[in-house]
């Protein structure tokens, strides 16, 4: 028996491409037949796992060699992604897992649609309050000086003066007129 990662080297193919050939095993077969055991909390191909996951180059190709032509190939790395990402991406005996991950992925999204309108929402609650900051503003402006006018008009030391002055106005008329 090989660990996963020593019969992928031995493949000269990745880690993720033995899970692809498991997987595919499994939906051609039903079930893995045995030829992957968990031991310890890791996976080992068996002899016949073995036999079953191997792929000689030249069958693969005398089989369909348009396939070779058209798809990625498979027995290099992928660039970019990390050994725990290729873990995430290897299909598993326990496809609940994918389902999950589907299910709290598409929750995810929507929580973060949900927010985007809240955000926006916001944003124009905050340009409605300055707006109308603005107007009060404006009318605390304006009552400052129609409090301002009213006084002038009703305050007896600025009534006593207007009348001083049209008293000068008139003595002076009367003065140029009477000459």
């Amino acid at each position: 028996m090989k660990t996963i990662a020593e019969f992928a080297k031995q493949e000269d193919v990745t880690t993720k491409t033995i899970y692809q050939r498991i997987y595919k095993y499994k939906e051609e077969n039903g079930d893995l037949n045995g030829i992957v055991k968990l031991k310890d909390g890791i996976k080992y191909v068996t002899e016949k796992g073995q036999e079953c996951l191997s792929k000689p180059k030249n069958k693969e190709i005398t089989e369909n060699p348009e396939k070779i032509e058209n798809e990625p190939s498979l027995t290099k790395d992928e660039p970019g992604l990390t050994k725990n990402e290729e873990k995430l991406n290897q299909p598993s005996e326990n496809t609940d897992i994918y389902s999950i991950n589907s299910v709290l992925q598409k929750q995810l999204e929507e929580t973060q649609r949900e927010l985007k309108r809240e955000r926006e929402h916001s944003r124009n609650l905050s340009n409605e309050v300055i707006q109308l900051a603005k107007q009060v503003t404006e009318l605390a402006k304006n009552n400052q000086v129609l409090l301002g006018a009213e006084q002038s008009r009703t305050n007896p030391v600025l009534l006593f003066e207007e009348k001083q002055k049209e008293k000068g106005l008139k003595a002076f008329l009367k003065r140029i007129m009477g000459s």
